[in-house]
C-alpha cells in the first residue's frame, strides 16, 4: 500500500510540476492552447485539494496516520520531498507574475 501512495503522489507532484512549467512558458511566450487550460484546471484541483488542510498534502496526511510521520511519502529523497510543496508554490507565484505583467503590458498598449 506504501509503495502505491508513494507511486502516486510522486506521478502528481510530477504532473503538477509539469503544468506549472507549462503555465509559466505559455505566459511568457504568449500562447494560449487547450493543454493551458488543463493546467489552470490541475492547478486549482491541486489548490482546491490542500488549502483545506493549511497547505499539507493530503496524501502526506494519509502517509503519517497510516505509517508514520517520518515516513516517505513519495519516491523522492526526502530532502528532496520536503521542497516540493514550497518550490511548486515559487513556480506557481512566477507564472502568475508573468501573467500579470503581460496583461499590465497588453493593456498599456491600448
Amino acid at each position: 500500500m506504501l509503495l502505491f501512495i508513494q507511486v502516486v503522489h510522486t506521478a502528481i507532484a510530477a504532473w503538477n510540476y509539469y503544468c506549472l512549467c507549462y503555465m509559466i512558458y505559455c505566459h511568457a511566450t504568449g500562447r494560449k492552447t487547450g493543454m493551458l487550460v488543463a493546467a489552470y484546471v490541475t492547478v486549482a484541483i491541486e489548490a482546491a485539494a490542500i488549502l483545506p488542510f493549511k497547505l499539507a498534502c493530503p496524501l502526506r496526511l494519509l502517509v503519517d496516520r497510516l505509517y508514520s510521520p517520518y515516513t516517505n511519502d513519495m519516491l523522492l529523497p526526502p530532502a528532496l520531498g520536503r521542497l516540493v510543496m514550497p518550490v511548486g508554490i515559487g513556480l506557481l507565484l512566477v507564472a502568475l507574475g508573468i501573467e500579470a505583467v503581460h496583461a499590465f503590458r497588453t493593456r498599456s498598449r491600448r
